[in-house]
């Protein structure tokens, strides 16, 4: 059966937050919602579109990892899983250059759009369960699913920029944290953010680094986790990568934190990891828009992410230049 049509994309955690005690680190003038402009819509016919386009419902996916047969019947999906992942590749590395002092989210988002659409692809989160734009876009302390919008972005904004299109009947997802730069005059603010995105590029590599057939889909969080700790970070519990062929999400779900899910890695296996370091504590809590969620601190976040195939001497990094 389908599902409420405004689940956020994460799976946020069951239990209630408790009211956040701890010291507030982050910009004393955090970010808030600003007016987002309406959603558009990808009218092309030629254009293939996801089932969720017109509805925003989501089909249940099930718990089952897809295994694709690298060396025979899957050869030309795997093919498209990987054209879809350049795509999204392409266009991000479009976005984050696009991205500037007083270029608006809502501009990165206009931007992504036309690309994708300009490629014969689907923006994938354009009406996924609901989901009003073509782009994640997260700034500061915001970590994940952050709605575009028309605020301005301003010298030294930590901005993570998601983007995932649909092609040809496949998803491609990738995600990169950039730093704003105006000049910089804040030089504390540029030593964290420099410190807190490379570190959390460093962890996507060590997690990409221990996927190999007969590995374990725990030594994912486990080598993401290690970064974090050597680097005084932490990572998000919340959420985590995902598989990734027809559908956006689907299972398995890969966590970025030490954990005991004794998966098999095996060759045939498409998914995404994506960690989310942040400079203070690793909870978030989700903003009334149901999708956006910040650190509950107000301390930076960055995230960056690949999609992988785990192949029959170790892995292949679909969205990887």
């Amino acid at each position: 059966g389908a599902k409420s049509r405004h689940r956020p994309m994460v799976r946020l955690s069951s239990q209630p937050r408790e009211k956040f005690k701890g010291k507030r680190i982050g910009n004393p003038f955090p970010v808030y919602p600003y007016e987002v402009s309406d959603q558009m819509i990808v009218s092309d016919p030629t254009i293939c579109v996801p089932i969720y386009a017109r509805t925003g419902i989501v089909p249940e996916t099930g718990k089952d990892v897809k295994i694709f047969d690298i060396d025979g019947s899957d050869k030309d999906r795997i093919k498209r899983i990987r054209e879809a992942c350049r795509l999204a590749k392409r266009v991000l590395n479009s976005a984050c250059d696009f991205a500037a002092p007083g270029i608006s989210t809502d501009d990165i988002d206009v931007f992504v759009h036309h690309l994708i659409t300009e490629a014969g692809g689907y923006p994938s989160p354009l009406n996924y369960f609901g989901y009003p734009k073509s782009v994640c876009t997260s700034v500061n302390e915001v970590a994940c699913h952050g709605i575009p919008d028309k605020r301005p972005l301003q010298d030294g904004d930590v901005l993570s920029i998601d983007v995932a299109c649909y092609l040809n009947g496949f998803h491609g997802d990738t995600c990169a944290t950039v730093i704003i730069d105006g000049g910089f005059e804040d030089h504390d603010l540029f030593e964290r953010s420099s410190h807190l995105v490379s570190s959390t590029k460093e962890a996507l590599l060590a997690g990409i680094e221990v996927c190999r057939p007969g590995g374990c889909l725990s030594d994912i969080g486990e080598a993401v986790h290690g970064v974090a700790d050597a680097r005084g970070l932490q990572s998000v519990r919340d959420g985590g990568g995902h598989g990734i062929h027809s559908h956006l999400h689907c299972a398995p779900l890969v966590k970025h934190f030490r954990n005991r899910d004794k998966i098999e890695l095996l060759p045939g296996m498409i998914f995404t990891i994506e960690p989310i370091l942040t400079e203070g504590h690793f909870a978030l809590n989700t903003w009334k828009n149901g999708w956006t969620c910040a650190t509950v601190d107000f301390g930076l976040a960055a995230q960056f992410e690949e999609t992988v195939l785990v192949t029959n001497d170790g892995v292949d990094v679909f969205t990887m230049e």
